[in-house]
């Protein structure tokens, strides 16, 4: 008899269906900085690796090193 009630038990929570949970999603927007485009290049794979290293060596980002990289070449080209 007891058998049948742990039975009968296991039964009645399997039957008990969990409540469905939604979730909305709601999407992050950026704005977008005024004074910047995008840029989309091709770069060496070893030398991407090289930036990414330095990037975290100096915890700074790639977009940082970029811009200075491209400051320091133009002001040493005038």
């Amino acid at each position: 008899m007891e058998k049948d009630e742990v039975s009968n038990w296991i039964n009645k929570i399997k039957a008990k269906k969990p409540p469905a949970v939604t979730q909305k999603v709601v999407p992050v927007i950026q704005e977008k900085p005024k004074d910047e485009v995008q840029l989309s290049c091709y770069v060496d794979k070893g030398l991407m690796k090289s930036l990414k290293m330095q990037a975290l060596k100096e915890d700074e980002t790639i977009k940082n090193i970029i811009n200075k990289s491209i400051t320091l070449y133009i002001k040493s080209n005038d």
